[in-house]
């Protein structure tokens, strides 16, 4: 885990609160001037991050594009709460692919493991079922494949998209209040 990904989880599991600069140097075994230089950097990257005299640093904000240590943040702050996981055990982020599906397949068969995920903010090649064109646009939807080793039967595997699709969709709604729905593809 990267010091700027420490102090995001950091952030994140504080839900707002100030941080000091020197819980952080404990956390990421470093000086606080290391702390001020990895927000430096996470400033550099399009977060908001007020820094008080007494109280130390707090997010105000962040980018609003995918980022695979932001993340990576984000869960490891819920697994602080006692959750655990094995999707995004890696998480890859490219600005544009040809396909989340092609680069997931070919990390599969060099040994990727299992709960890789792969995002993308746009594809090129997208595909849906039977290999049918896939229109993939930036900032229109999530754009993502998951590498699993599901130990069922071939005929039982299509039920994992439909029950993660439902499981993100829920996640969405319950977390952030959006009104997420999906859209069954029809090709």
């Amino acid at each position: 885990m990267t010091a700027g990904t420490m102090i995001l989880e950091t952030f994140y599991r504080s839900s707002g609160q100030f941080v000091s600069a020197a819980q952080l140097a404990k956390l990421m075994l470093a000086s606080t001037g290391k702390v001020a230089a990895e927000v430096a950097e996470l400033e550099k990257l399009g977060y908001v991050i007020e820094l008080h005299p007494h109280h130390g640093y707090r997010l105000l904000e962040s980018p609003n594009r995918l980022m695979a240590d932001d993340l990576e943040a984000r869960l490891e702050s819920f697994e602080a709460v006692g959750r655990t996981r094995v999707i995004g055990s890696e998480i890859l982020v490219f600005k544009e692919t040809a396909s989340t599906n092609d680069v997931c397949e070919q990390l599969g068969r060099s040994g990727g493991r299992d709960g890789l995920v792969v995002f993308a903010e746009s594809q090129t090649r997208g595909r849906g079922r039977y290999g049918r064109a896939w229109v993939s646009p930036r900032g229109k939807g999530l754009w993502f494949s998951v590498l699993q080793r599901p130990n069922l039967p071939v005929s039982a595997v299509p039920r994992i998209s439909v029950a993660a699709s439902v499981a993100v969709a829920r996640a969405i709604r319950k977390t952030r209040g959006l009104d997420a729905r999906l859209t069954w593809p029809n090709d």
